[in-house]
């Protein structure tokens, strides 16, 4: 029996899930830097190119995602891999904000296929396992995204702060996992579970709002969205500016970000089941609260790595129970794959307009009042998601 089948979260599900996620944030988390310091974008402008590439990741997730049936994922995977390794070498060369704009709209294509494919592709194996693939899925991803920016910080020191050598270094991730999967592929020709997706996607969602599991784990994820869209979008640019940070010291900082998010995702994966899932999105709450009180009054590149390592916990913890969520409630192959596509289209949809938002914040009153008034929606959805929890009592059956 061939070991790289997937029956459950391979080692070579995650090594590809770790090559993706690492060169897509890098891409993302580099952008406002690009459009600092080599093309002169203003915040307005550079949340404007987020925003586009926001939409376009929600397209291709809402849309295309949910209909890759079990066997054409790895080919899915494959070129949404391409996609994402074409858009690195376009932000390496850009030379004006339009190449800058088209690279963020293919790199959102690339990630907003792959994410729920792959997600669909590690919750598919055994139920009794669930959780803990799960949990070892999103490991992986908080592992490529710690060690990527302390790679980038290397690169970048090694070629004297090159930001279209790093973007080039990286390259190379999205190339590998390609030549991994033509190799040896992950899932091959086989059915995960149940069948695959058909019907409509309009009937498919109204099915989803339905349901109470999938409703919690959207807004579960949102009350976080925002301040991660603030620290991914805006964080560079806001290190280098009110902190005065070089390009290599603010990755550092971003590396304890996601480092203190790997450590949360362990955690989880040690204690999997988590049987108090909502209780974990009110910790992961109170948590970025404190990160943005810090982020938005510390003084300094120290501080502003101690707020980024806070708020790194709450990153790591709410994935993995929102993923949990969707998989209980979902039942079929069909209602995985729907649930998974649902879940990061709300998501990504959700912060279209943010970074616009944000970069007219940042203009109007500075960076610090920003991260103040993205407290704002943490508040919202959190109260959301005490009256949805209470609405109908406790899950007991699914731990919640």
């Amino acid at each position: 029996m061939r070991t790289w089948r997937l029956v459950r979260p391979t080692a070579l599900l995650l090594v590809v899930t770790m090559l993706f996620r690492s060169s897509q944030n890098m891409a993302q988390t580099t952008l406002s830097i690009l459009g600092h310091d080599r093309l002169d974008m203003s915040p307005s402008l550079i949340g404007l190119v987020m925003a586009a590439a926001s939409l376009c990741g929600v397209a291709a997730t809402a849309w295309f995602a949910p209909r890759v049936p079990a066997a054409a994922r790895r080919i899915v995977v494959t070129a949404s891999m391409a996609l994402v390794a074409a858009s690195l070498g376009a932000f390496a060369a850009a030379p004006n904000v339009i190449v800058v704009a088209c690279a963020a709209a293919v790199l959102g294509v690339g990630g907003g296929v792959a994410m729920p494919t792959m997600m669909t592709m590690a919750g598919s194996g055994d139920e009794a396992r669930r959780d803990r693939d799960l949990a070892l899925y999103t490991l992986a991803l908080s592992a490529s995204l710690a060690v990527g920016p302390l790679l980038e910080a290397l690169v970048l020191g090694e070629s004297g702060q090159s930001l279209p050598v790093a973007y080039l270094a990286f390259m190379a991730m999205p190339l590998v996992a390609i030549v991994l999967l033509v190799w040896r592929g992950v899932g091959g020709g086989r059915r995960l579970i149940g069948r695959s997706p058909k019907g409509t996607a309009s009937a498919g969602y109204r099915a989803l709002l339905a349901n109470r599991q999938w409703r919690l784990a959207v807004t579960g994820t949102l009350l976080y969205q925002v301040p991660f869209v603030a620290i991914v979008a805006f964080g560079g640019a806001m290190a280098r500016s009110v902190d005065h940070a070089s390009p290599a010291g603010t990755e550092l900082a971003f590396a304890a970000f996601f480092a203190t998010s790997f450590a949360a995702r362990a955690w989880v994966v040690r204690y999997a089941p988590i049987e108090r899932k909502v209780g974990a999105f009110f910790v992961a709450a109170a948590l970025t609260v404190v990160g943005l009180v810090l982020l938005a009054t510390g003084t300094g590149v120290v501080l502003f790595a101690v707020s980024l390592a806070v708020l790194g916990i709450p990153h790591g913890l709410i994935f993995p129970v929102a993923l949990a969520l969707v998989a209980e409630g979902a039942g079929t192959s069909e209602g995985l794959a729907r649930g998974n596509a649902g879940l990061l289209a709300m998501v990504n949809l959700s912060s279209v307009g943010i970074p616009a938002l944000l970069g007219g914040l940042v203009q109007l009153f500075g960076y610090r009042y920003m991260v103040l008034a993205v407290l704002l929606p943490v508040a919202a959805f959190s109260g959301l998601l005490a009256a949805g929890s209470s609405r109908s009592g406790p899950l007991r059956s699914q731990g919640v």
